[in-house]
């Protein structure tokens, strides 16, 4: 196995893609269509966009953590400004 590492397959087990581990090793029909259907899920949005290279997972690692963080401190922030207290909720029951 190459050097990077499968944190996770999707689909599962999926034997027309389970053996490829960047999108670059894909044939090449198929990242075409890859790329397509990027091009055509901002033109859903009324954005247009030019794909014009596929990065490496590892790049898409690092902008899904960024994200991840900005989220938390964000939540953190509205958390704070609405008066959340985790152990307001925990003490609620719910009968049913």
């Amino acid at each position: 196995m190459p050097a990077t590492t499968r944190s996770s397959q999707w689909p599962p087990n999926d034997p027309e893609f389970n053996s490829y581990v960047e999108a670059n090793e894909l044939p090449s029909h198929r990242l075409l269509v890859l790329k397509r259907f990027f091009q055509d899920y901002k033109q859903l949005e009324g954005k247009q966009v030019q794909v014009d290279d596929i990065r490496p997972a590892y790049a898409a690692v690092k902008v899904i953590e960024k994200a991840l963080a900005q989220y938390r401190e964000k939540r953190e922030s509205l958390r704070a400004k609405d008066g959340y207290s985790p152990m307001h909720y925990s003490s609620i029951s719910v009968q049913c």
